[in-house]
């Protein structure tokens, strides 16, 4: 399958834009990414006026078309972002006139059989979740030697996306945040998975103020005994949020994997800074071995320390020394949201 055409490319083949517009909008494109916000070049391109809507869509058509990622009964709009195992595209499904996200496998993967079989066995997987605060899957199928997962289409901003923005969140929002990942992360591990991958980038957040866990790419059984290794055998995950045993290889994971990953996240969100740094995801994943990390309210003293001593017992190395399970760490979350707020009467608890 030969490689989409790049989106600049396909405008200028097709005369809506010049190379001078073409480059002016990369630039500004870049200038963005430094300050942290995240625009499609496409996005660009439309407001500054050097392309229409219609333009934008049938530029995405001729990708689709060019590289066969086009998936039946789903109009391509514009990609919005890609990783390792493949891209994933915003969508409008024809029969009910909604918007959704489509992943679609990298070539390289679709092309092994054991990486298809495991894409459409992940997605049904996924599909048996049902929860508000986890992105819902709706399909998953293949055209050709293309391979698709359709999701939910969440209309919000990553709690990465705000980090790097806004460098830390506050604590009392974060920690409504905090409760509701647990929830979905609960849900997950009583219908026998574990997400493997839980990072902000992976928290989505709507403008109600609702989050969602995104992305169940890496979402495994708990059974299931190969999930850890890639294909040339190195550990799978994000080496910031990665637990001491995916570290290490382990394969008998189990649902303390992720309450360690949404510790590590959750530490980031409320100071602003990773657990462990490092020049190479090497150093990185050796800390998380080896390193006893800063305590929160040390890194930011105002933070609330029954937060602090959250995350921390999150980040135990061994995992028995962690919360046995999601609903233990919604039970010290919502405990440590009584007391901040100094044992007053509660409102009810969001409903989502």
């Amino acid at each position: 399958m030969p490689p989409a055409p790049a989106f600049g490319q396909v405008a200028i083949e097709k005369g809506y834009l010049t190379e001078e517009k073409l480059a002016d909008a990369l630039r500004l494109q870049k200038k963005l990414k430094e300050m942290g916000l995240r625009e499609t070049l496409g996005e660009i391109l439309v407001k500054k006026g050097y392309l229409t809507r219609d333009q934008i869509h049938e530029i995405l058509r001729v990708q689709g078309t060019r590289s066969g990622t086009l998936v039946p009964g789903y109009d391509l709009l514009e990609k919005l972002g890609a990783g390792g195992m493949g891209s994933v595209f915003k969508a409008r499904q024809v029969s009910m006139d909604r918007l959704v996200a489509i992943k679609i496998l990298a070539p390289h993967y679709a092309a092994q059989p054991e990486y298809r079989e495991r894409f459409l066995r992940e997605g049904r997987m996924a599909a048996r979740l049902n929860h508000p605060n986890v992105v819902a899957a709706y399909d998953v199928g293949s055209n050709g030697s293309n391979y698709y997962l359709v999701m939910e289409f969440v209309d919000g901003t990553s709690l990465q996306d705000r980090i790097r923005k806004e460098g830390r969140i506050g604590q009392a929002e974060a920690l409504e945040y905090w409760i509701q990942i647990g929830r979905a992360l609960d849900h997950a591990g009583k219908s026998g998975l574990i997400h493997r991958d839980v990072k902000p980038a992976n928290i989505l957040v709507e403008a109600s103020g609702r989050a969602k866990l995104a992305d169940l790419g890496l979402a495994r059984p708990v059974d299931d005994q190969d999930a850890e290794l890639t294909d040339d055998g190195t550990a799978l995950g994000t080496p910031f949020y990665i637990s001491p045993e995916q570290a290490r290889g382990v394969r008998d994971l189990d649902i303390r994997t992720d309450i360690y990953s949404l510790g590590a996240s959750f530490y980031h969100v409320l100071t602003g800074k990773p657990v462990f740094d490092g020049p190479s995801a090497a150093v990185i994943l050796t800390r998380h071995l080896r390193d006893v990390p800063v305590p929160p309210e040390t890194v930011c003293p105002d933070l609330a320390p029954e937060l602090s001593r959250i995350a921390l017992r999150c980040l135990v190395k061994e995992r028995e020394g962690r919360f046995a399970s999601p609903a233990r760490l919604i039970e010290a979350l919502e405990s440590a949201r009584r007391s901040m707020s100094g044992e007053g009467e509660q409102p009810p608890p969001p409903s989502y």
